[in-house]
């Protein structure tokens, strides 16, 4: 729960890195323009589209300030080149309540693409031309009025990229949409919209990716978590990650006590015991194995629980039942 205080300053310093940048190519070549445009521009930009994407949960400033963060969505939007801010928010808050719906969720492939790209080179033509069917799926799909915050969004926006062409000429413009596009084709940063909902085995629709690309995309890759837990920035899904570990082990540990209740017998009062001392082993684990997660007031409230359960399933039942003669 909460929101990131350290999101807008991030996307603050990268929008300004991208103006400078901007101004600083105007006098570029056109190859020089294309190919910072995909190294670097599209890098930060599609970072910056991801920013947008923590931005539309409302986690910049809290879900008590809405209004800010629509601002900070617009401001993150500028290096884009292309209003998408509210746009895409209309439509990823949908893709959230209705995951994996052919008809509602637009994030992920139409029946039409499904048919018409299904080998190699097609499958490698449609990577490509990602920016474009992402684009225009919702519009075919699930069309949806124009919103006022959505005008707002495209009047600043190519306001923005107004002034940029009359102020710096062409080539900034150039830089700044192209490398959207290119970062969102066939770019190491466009790898999470395949990892992250393609079913690459049947009844698993979701994949999580923890390699270091986390570091530029605010921990998309986190998408299992991110899709549990949505109200939590993704600064915060590592800990999340942590905690599931532990409380798996947790909930194990429970598991096998109560196998042992079930089974309860005078001979086997010993392994009761027994089991206790894990339990708190694991519990002790849980509470110093990563101080940051403990810190964490949504994964306390968990651990907490866990903590109870393991108390009455196994604390109260070896006392219960400790009188019981021995063999």
């Amino acid at each position: 729960m909460g929101h990131d205080p350290n999101l807008k300053f991030i996307v603050l310093g990268a929008v300004m890195f991208q103006m400078l940048m901007a101004y600083m190519v105007q006098d570029a070549s056109w190859v020089t323009v294309i190919a910072l445009a995909y190294c670097l521009g599209g890098t930060i930009n599609h970072s910056m589209s991801l920013a947008i994407h923590e931005i539309s949960h409302n986690l910049a400033f809290g879900h008590g300030k809405p209004l800010a963060n629509r601002i900070i969505g617009f401001i993150a939007n500028l290096p884009i080149g292309i209003p998408v801010s509210i746009a895409f928010r209309k439509y990823h808050l949908e893709h959230h309540r209705y995951q994996g719906d052919t008809e509602k969720d637009v994030d992920i492939p139409s029946e039409i693409e499904a048919k018409l790209f299904t080998n190699t080179v097609t499958k490698f033509l449609w990577v490509i031309l990602q920016p474009f069917f992402y684009t225009i799926r919702p519009l075919f799909m699930r069309p949806k009025p124009l919103e006022k915050l959505e005008f707002i969004n495209m009047v600043l926006q190519f306001s923005v990229d107004f002034a940029i062409v009359y102020f710096w000429g062409v080539k900034p413009l150039v830089y700044m949409i192209a490398g959207t596009l290119l970062a969102t084709g066939l770019h190491p940063m466009a790898g999470h919209f395949i990892s992250e909902h393609y079913m690459f085995k049947e009844g698993y629709e979701t994949y999580s990716y923890y390699g270091p690309l986390n570091y530029l995309t605010f921990n998309v890759g986190y998408h299992n978590e991110h899709h549990d837990f949505p109200s939590i920035p993704g600064s915060r899904l590592p800990e999340v990650c942590t905690t599931i570990v532990l409380l798996i082990i947790t909930f194990y540990v429970t598991i096998q006590a109560r196998a042992y209740v079930n089974e309860f017998s005078c001979f086997n009062v010993h392994r009761l015991r027994l089991a206790n001392t894990l339990g708190y082993v694991i519990l002790t684990f849980t509470e110093t194995v990563n101080i940051k997660t403990t810190r964490s007031v949504n994964s306390s409230r968990i651990q907490c629980f866990f903590r109870s359960l393991l108390r009455l399933r196994l604390y109260k039942c070896v006392n219960d039942h400790a009188t019981y003669p021995r063999v």
